[in-house]
């Protein structure tokens, strides 16, 4: 017989024994072009990218995203501890104005003795100069003789700098403007911003001031969300140059005069370049009072000089100082906007003169090293767009990004450079999604794939996200602050004992569909179930600004429909089921956690652990919603709440404020507010030690809800105390021994 012929090969075999994958395919489409072919195609995505943001590189909608990252650096290197040492702001604060009425009956504006007295302490005291940041345009209606002797004491002070101000819809005490270009810092320079009119002080104070300051109004008057990141120089009138405060309190300081030339002003050999508008960069150190750490106040000064000082300011705090003094009272209205937040008026003034002398300018780099940060961040992402597969240059584009933003951070915080941010990590972008398109085919094929097999067995939204990124499935977890949610059913063994199998499963589901479409109505996600518990947190995998108010808003729909359910049951098996809650926010992981091939999404962290031992802790206390310390600080505008304890849960040795969670605002019923308050007066004396007092407020509290929980427990802490008092080591913290 002829030798049989070997089997052909079925075409699956020959298949499964030379896979074509989406990978191989890329590979070769890619060999199939010439080096030189893939280089044109990348430096043509490039050229593209980089000639239409060289172009809009500091268009308006994208100086509005620049000006937010810049915002961003000051607030990442801000640092009190960096401020000058001779910069003093003195506050006039709400208390000011309030104490000085009730004493002599005199609201604002106050008479001008009283800024003489200011004066005359901070000369005796030894301040190297003082601004008052107020306007002294008019007389004093009531108090016109006290004009004199304030302009006396500016005059006698010879360090004392005055406003004038600019720019006011009509001309006012026009008799005043020779006077005022006298005192002028010199003639203008082309680039120093030119107004109109100019008002200036008392004809008195004119000659008597040691410096006739321009105010500036603190911000950038082209920054249209009028933050102020830039200050002026100075403005001009009539030819004639006035200082701003910063400018004019930095040369008395130094010791120096101020010159002008066409690319800005110096003060002896420091130099200040400006922009085309007369503006420099300032460099914010400080937030809101940071300039002010020992609170001083333009009534205590004065208090100090007439010998009344409930505080008593030392001199040394001042000598050979720059004082700066403005006001602070809501009222006056004297509050801008910094990138750090916002600010005292006179406090703008303060980091300008902090940023002279200090020497430490904000400059930012010119146009062409910003284009030249575009090219080369768009020819480094379309290379990589044309030769990596997706879930490569996406970790490479985000460290690029990363990378060269962290660059843009440290050179802010240690040179004091502004590099732009947003158009050269637009161009990487960009860039990356136009050269992306090139594999588009072929990640649309590994999209087909992972659906197929996927889709199946796993929710659409997973396999949306496993599409869009497949490590996600992977083992790992991202760190985020989160709201965690944990109770517990009480009564419901007891009730399971006169059920079937069947009815026990029946009426398990009847409770836990009830809670889980509440939590999912207040957009929570359900972790898991453990019996009759259930857990579940907020702001993840999606973010949450509200996240805390949603899960508190969910524990107390949980109740409402607790309520309605036990009703029910109550009726039928003769018990009463409650439920205990612990919310518990703070930093969290969260991720897909497991094994390799079972793994399920969940959170982990000491927030997490502490939110349990909440739930468990209201059987101490009696209570059935009780949230964390952090919790409390993001919902105590929108919910009800009291504080329960200062407790130390076991394993954990720093103890925490726990608080019970009542409703939301306005929904607190008079006869419960009656006994709130009670009990906060009881909370309050037992703390103090004052026990018999304590106890008399929560016996109070409890004649007004007898079945107050938390009064009970205090009652007997007290009435144990008052028995058997405490040694002097006693603290009020409650030390929690189970879990």
């Amino acid at each position: 017989m002829p030798a049989r012929m070997p089997a052909r090969p079925h075409a699956r075999s020959q298949l499964e024994s030379r896979p074509v994958t989406w990978l191989s395919r890329l590979r070769s489409t890619l060999h199939d072009h010439s080096h030189a072919r893939r280089a044109v195609e990348a430096l043509a995505v490039a050229l593209a990218v980089g000639v239409v943001l060289s172009i809009s590189a500091r268009w308006e909608a994208i100086e509005l995203f620049e000006r937010r990252t810049l915002d961003d650096r000051f607030r990442r290197y801000a640092d009190p501890a960096k401020i000058h040492k001779d910069i003093v702001v003195v506050e006039l604060t709400d208390d000011d104005l309030e104490s000085v009425y009730k004493a002599n009956k005199q609201g604002w504006p106050w008479p001008r003795t009283a800024y003489a007295l200011a004066i005359d302490w901070l000369v005796a005291a030894g301040a190297k100069s003082v601004f008052l940041d107020f306007s002294f345009q008019d007389e004093h209606g009531r108090f016109p003789d006290q004009d004199k002797r304030f302009s006396e004491k500016v005059a006698a002070a010879g360090n004392v700098y005055i406003l004038a101000t600019f720019n006011a819809p009509v001309q006012r005490f026009e008799e005043r403007i020779p006077a005022l270009h006298a005192r002028a810092a010199g003639s203008a320079p082309p680039w120093m911003k030119s107004h109109p009119t100019i008002t200036g002080p008392l004809d008195a104070l004119i000659p008597g001031a040691k410096g006739i300051v321009s105010p500036t109004y603190g911000v950038d008057e082209n920054d249209p969300e009028g933050v102020a990141r830039r200050y002026p120089v100075g403005h001009a009138h009539g030819g004639k140059a006035f200082l701003s405060p910063a400018v004019a309190l930095a040369a008395d300081y130094l010791g120096q005069p101020v010159t002008f030339d066409n690319r800005g002003a110096s003060i002896g050999d420091r130099r200040i370049d400006v922009d085309e508008r007369g503006l420099f960069g300032a460099s914010w150190k400080a937030k809101v009072r940071e300039y002010n750490p020992n609170r001083f106040t333009l009534a205590g000064i004065i208090a100090n000089k007439q010998g009344k000082a409930a505080v008593k300011y030392n001199p040394e705090d001042f000598r050979g100082k720059v004082v700066l003094i403005g006001a602070s009272a809501e009222g006056l209205f004297d509050f801008k906007a910094s990138p750090l937040a916002r600010v005292l008026g006179v406090e703008v003034h303060a980091a300008a003169l902090d940023t002279i002398l200090q020497n430490e300018f904000v400059h930012r780099v010119p146009r062409w090293v910003v284009i030249a940060a575009v090219f080369a961040l768009a020819l480094l992402a379309a290379a990589a767009g044309i030769a990596m597969r997706i879930r490569f240059l996406v970790p490479l584009v985000i460290t690029v990004a990363i990378g060269y933003v962290g660059l843009a951070f440290w050179f802010l915080g240690h040179r004091h450079v502004w590099l732009d941010i947003v158009s050269p990590t637009m161009a990487l972008l960009l860039a990356t999604t136009g050269s992306a398109l090139v594999n588009y085919a072929v990640e649309g094929r590994q999209k087909r794939d992972i659906r197929s097999k996927f889709g199946t067995y796993l929710t659409p939204e997973y396999v949306t996200m496993l599409e869009e990124n497949p490590s996600l499935f992977k083992l790992g977890g991202e760190e985020r602050v989160g709201t965690a949610f944990f109770s517990d059913l009480s009564g419901f063994t007891a009730m399971s004992e006169k059920m079937t199998a069947s009815e026990l499963v029946s009426r398990m589901n009847e409770y836990l569909t009830l809670m889980t479409n509440s939590i999912k109505r207040f957009k929570g996600t359900v972790d898991k179930y453990e019996g009759d518990a259930i857990v579940a947190f907020w702001n993840a995998p999606i973010e949450q600004k509200d996240h805390a108010v949603l899960a508190c808003r969910a524990a107390l729909d949980n109740q409402k429909e607790l309520a309605g359910l036990r009703e029910r049951w109550i009726k039928s098996y003769g018990v009463s089921v409650l439920a205990r809650i612990g919310l518990n926010t703070g930093k969290m992981i969260f991720g897909n956690m497991g094994s390799d091939d079972k793994f399920n999404y969940t959170m982990m962290g000491d927030p997490v652990n502490l939110a349990a031992r909440l739930e468990s802790a209201n059987k101490d206390y009696s209570t059935y919603l009780m949230i964390g310390q952090d919790t409390y600080e993001l919902v105590k505008d929108a919910m009800e709440c009291r504080e329960l304890d200062l407790i130390k849960v076991k394993g954990k040795q720093i103890p925490v404020t726990v608080y019970e969670l009542l409703c939301e605002k306005g929904r607190l019923e008079p006869r419960t507010r009656e006994c709130m308050e009670r009990y906060n007066l009881g909370l309050q004396a037992y703390r103090m030690q004052q026990f018999r007092a304590a106890q008399q407020r929560f016996l109070e509290a409890l004649e007004i809800d007898p079945n107050d929980g938390p009064s009970k427990l205090y009652v007997e802490r007290s009435k144990t105390l008052v028995e058997k008092p405490p040694d002097t080591k006693w603290t009020y913290i409650y030390e929690k021994k189970d879990k």
